[in-house]
């Protein structure tokens, strides 16, 4: 199993949840920024932020890949070069949430294979990692607007 060590964010407004992703892997690559400006930076709005935004972060000097056929063997290789992964999940499947249903973002930071497990730093809770199942995951990563 592998599983990347970041400091964890919470969500400062309901609608944050990209703008505290973006913070948690900002933070582990060392990039500097505050809350605020990554707040301008992604436009965020009071019903949310649009997915495609993180492209915005290449104004930072980082490469920003959004890659809808993702496979989970690719997260992996992602890991093991030592980046995070921002995912766009819907909340319905994903059992610490009790049937709550909303898109939302959470920092992917490891996978167990063995197990059938993915970690995620999740901004709306304060624990993290949070293990979820791969029935839990796969349904909120590949049913998300």
């Amino acid at each position: 199993m592998l599983l990347l060590g970041i400091r964890h964010s919470l969500q400062r407004r309901e609608s944050d949840c990209l703008v505290a992703c973006s913070e948690m892997v900002l933070d582990y690559l060392q990039v500097p920024n505050t809350y605020e400006q990554l707040h301008r930076l992604l436009n965020a709005q009071s019903f949310g932020t649009v997915f495609s935004r993180l492209q915005n972060l290449e104004t930072l000097g980082l490469v920003v890949s959004i890659d809808h056929n993702c496979s989970l063997q690719r997260f992996l290789r992602f890991f093991e070069v030592g980046l995070p992964v921002i995912v766009p999940i819907n909340t319905w499947s994903v059992l610490h949430w009790n049937g709550f249903e909303t898109d939302h973002a959470v920092v992917m930071t490891g996978i167990d294979f063995d197990n059938e497990l993915v970690y995620i730093h999740d901004p709306f809770f304060e624990d993290a990692p949070i293990a979820l199942s791969y029935n839990e995951f796969e349904p909120a990563w590949t049913e998300h607007e």
